[in-house]
This record gives structure tokens, C-alpha cells and sequence, in this order.
């Protein structure tokens, strides 16, 4: 009963969500703003109601060609909106919809031939992974860690199966800041937490890279402090500039009973405690510097380290405080 009134109540959130948002747009046309500016609304909106780091808006013309309409969150050089959408792969949505006049889906553009410039601006999967779905997040988590491209350590500490919603929501909290890390902050070791108890999850990723990151310039970040927030969660950022990233977000759960399972000797992560204390609003903000041993402290017990060869790493790159995010 627990899990099913949890669920009840995120579809009430979701569908007072989608009211609110229809509102928003509603009002722009009573005022009679361009098309231009409801587009790009409408685009956000869609961004910040299903997350996943980027939507758009593309019209097919008769002559066969499309227009990039609008676009929010990932972006690259050839993402120009009010212009032709071109060098879209014969295997992508746009030419699959255009093609067959239906809803379409990408599993991931790393299997798409041609794929390589949304790789670049960041877009990897089109929908969250199978084990996700089929063994919960604990494991998905793990999986993260054994794919990335920085040594992560890792400490999940959830029993059981989480409603679907907080566990996709957590996932993507984890998979764009091991994205964050490697290709933007150029960091060297990753730290992941998450935790499930007094009808909590809570969820820290922190690195040791550049830093400088700000939600307010509008990116993934921005994405997911929407979607966690849409779930009635809480989403801060602390990213001094030279001084890595924390993330820590906050998910109301109804877990069925089950409890953390911290191993020998290990605390679980308080309410507001140590693991997120100091991390600045998702809006900006202060707050002091977040620290957990360091990001070279060896883990303690009980912690899964997971750490991928140092030959998927570039340590010839140079990163700059303020990355993009």
C-alpha cells in the first residue's frame, strides 16, 4: 500500500505539473506573443515534463526538407533553431518520422550510423536502460560505474524497488554528472551515493574537477533539478570554480519497509547531514565546501569501487573553471 499511494500521488504531481504547463502556454498566446516564443516555450515545457536532456521542435516542410523550430538543453553547431535541420543520420527520429509517419524511438545514437554529432553535444539514450527496468536502481547504478569513463566509487544502500519515476529520476541525476565529469570537468575520481530510508532517497555525486558549473546558463543540470523537483524532491549544486561539483538531490519514497543496507561500521547518510551539507540551490546561491574524505580517501567498508581503466581517460585535455553543463 505504501509504494501505491507513493505512485498515486506522483501521478496527482504529474498531472498538476502538465495543467500548470498547458496554463503557461496558454497565456503566452492570449498575449499574443510570437510563434517564435511559444515554440520555444512549448519545447521547454516538453524538456522539463519527460527530462532526458534535450527536446525540440521540427517541422517537416512539402518540399521535403525539416526546420529546427526550437531547441532546449544539449546543444551543438549544427542546432540552429529557425533554420534547416540538416545532417540528421537516415537511422535518427527525424528521418525515421518523416519517413513513416509515426512516433519513433532511438535507443542509443552510439548504434546510429551518423549518430556522432549527437554523441558530441551529449545525447546518448533515448530511453533508460533495461536493467533499470528489470533489476532497479542499485544495479543500474553499479552499471554506470563500470561504463564510465572516470573511476567512480560507489555506495548504494537501497533495498528492494523504488517507484519507477524516483528511480529514473535518480539514474539520470548520476548518469549526466559521470557524463559532467568526464567531458567537462575533466576530473580524475567520482564519488556516488545513494541512499533509501525514512521514506527518503537521497542522491550525491561529487568530483574533483574543474568546476565552475551554473545552472543558471541553462543545461543538463537545469534538466535535472526540473525533473527532480517534478517529483516533489530537492535539487542542489556546489561547483566553486577550481574546486569540483557536489550534486545532491532529495526524492520523497514510500520504499515498502525495506531498510539501507549499510555494511559493517557505515552510518547511513542523514537527513541534511554531512553528504549534501553546503551544497548551493540548484538557482545559485552560497554555501561552503562540501567534503567526504576527500576523492582519493580509500572507501570504507562495504563501498563498491568501481573503477574503469585509465586508458578510457584523455589526461592530455585541459579544462577551464565555468564548463558547460
Amino acid at each position: 500500500m505504501p509504494i501505491a499511494n507513493a505512485r498515486a500521488e506522483q501521478e496527482l504531481r504529474e498531472l498538476a505539473g502538465t495543467q500548470a504547463a498547458l496554463r503557461r502556454l496558454a497565456t503566452l498566446v492570449a498575449r499574443g506573443e510570437p510563434p517564435a516564443a511559444v515554440f520555444a516555450a512549448a519545447t521547454r515545457e516538453a524538456l522539463r515534463h519527460f527530462g532526458g536532456g534535450t527536446a525540440r521542435m521540427i517541422r517537416f516542410e512539402s518540399d521535403g526538407t525539416a526546420t529546427l523550430v526550437a531547441s532546449e538543453g544539449t546543444t551543438g553547431p549544427h542546432v540552429r533553431a529557425g533554420e534547416s535541420w540538416q545532417g540528421h543520420p537516415p537511422a535518427g527520429l527525424t528521418a525515421t518520422v518523416r519517413r513513416t509517419g509515426r512516433a519513433a524511438r532511438v535507443d542509443d545514437y552510439r548504434d546510429v550510423p551518423g549518430g556522432e554529432p549527437y554523441l558530441r553535444e551529449g545525447l546518448r539514450s533515448g530511453i533508460h536502460p533495461a536493467i533499470l527496468s528489470s533489476a532497479g536502481l542499485r544495479p543500474a547504478l553499479r552499471a554506470l560505474g563500470r561504463r564510465s569513463a572516470v573511476p567512480v566509487d560507489i555506495d548504494v544502500r537501497i533495498d528492494g524497488r523504488l517507484p519507477e519515476p524516483v528511480e529514473v529520476a535518480a539514474y539520470y541525476v548520476v548518469s549526466e554528472m559521470l557524463t559532467n565529469a568526464a567531458k567537462h570537468a575533466c576530473a580524475s575520481v567520482v564519488e556516488a551515493a545513494a541512499e533509501a530510508s525514512g521514506g527518503t532517497l537521497r542522491v550525491r555525486v561529487r568530483d574533483d574537477g574543474a568546476g565552475g558549473a551554473d545552472p543558471r546558463r541553462g543545461s543538463g543540470l537545469t534538466g535535472l533539478k526540473d525533473r527532480v523537483e517534478a517529483l516533489g524532491g530537492t535539487f542542489s549544486v556546489h561547483s566553486p570554480a577550481g574546486g569540483g561539483t557536489t550534486v545532491c538531490c532529495e526524492l520523497p519514497v514510500m520504499a515498502g519497509g525495506g531498510q539501507p543496507d549499510a555494511g559493517p561500521g557505515e552510518e547511513p547518510m542523514r537527513p541534511g547531514g554531512s553528504h549534501c551539507a553546503g551544497a548551493a540551490p540548484a538557482h545559485g546561491g552560497g554555501g561552503g565546501r562540501t567534503d567526504a574524505g576527500g576523492p582519493n580517501a580509500s572507501p570504507p567498508p562495504g563501498v563498491t569501487k568501481v573503477s574503469s581503466s585509465p586508458d578510457s581517460r584523455n589526461p592530455a585535455r585541459r579544462c577551464q573553471p565555468g564548463h558547460p553543463r
